[in-house]
């Protein structure tokens, strides 16, 4: 977390995927500023309360997996091509992705034209969830309030009036 430096994010998407309608992706809406973000860091433990790292251990086997994989769906290296290829290197794609398959790194490289899915089992997804389930966070750092959290996450999914949410909701001191 650089408090003092981050004021936004990139998030790179493929084209026509429409973040804000991706069911998986959340938006919350704060007053930020870099006073604030340094003393939930401070008070977080460095971040390390916010961003526990060993909930995300139980999913080593399959990131060392993803992160030595050698398949790669067709429309990924489409992006890549069109968004961060050189084109005076590479002028057409077919000639970006011939070379990519005569490339070896250990394995051979596939190109597949579907996408590729590491299924996460349920046992392990719930334990790295267990990490970052926001009502133990809230808990743990004695922080009451009469929001109900699951239920403003849920009208923030459904495009809510959060400013309206809020003004029927108080924090506790």
């Amino acid at each position: 977390m650089r408090c003092h430096q981050q004021y936004r994010y990139i998030y790179p998407m493929r084209y026509h995927k429409d973040l804000q309608s991706d069911s998986r992706f959340e938006k919350i809406y704060f007053k930020q500023s870099p006073e604030l973000s340094k003393k939930v860091y401070d008070v977080m433990h460095q971040g390390k309360d916010i961003f526990p790292y060993e909930g995300i251990n139980y999913a080593k086997e399959y990131l060392d997996k993803i992160k030595n994989e050698c398949k790669f769906y067709i429309e990924d290296i489409k992006d890549v091509y069109e968004t961060i290829v050189n084109k005076k290197i590479f002028p057409t794609f077919e000639i970006f992705k011939s070379k990519l398959l005569s490339f070896s790194y250990n394995n051979t490289i596939e190109i597949l034209d579907n996408p590729i899915k590491y299924e996460i089992d349920n046992v392990t997804l719930n334990k790295i969830n267990e990490y970052y389930d926001i009502n133990k966070m809230l808990e743990n750092f004695n922080i009451l309030t009469n929001v109900d959290v699951e239920d403003y996450l849920e009208k923030c999914r459904q495009n809510y009036n959060i400013n309206q949410y809020f003004s029927k909701h108080q924090l506790k001191k």
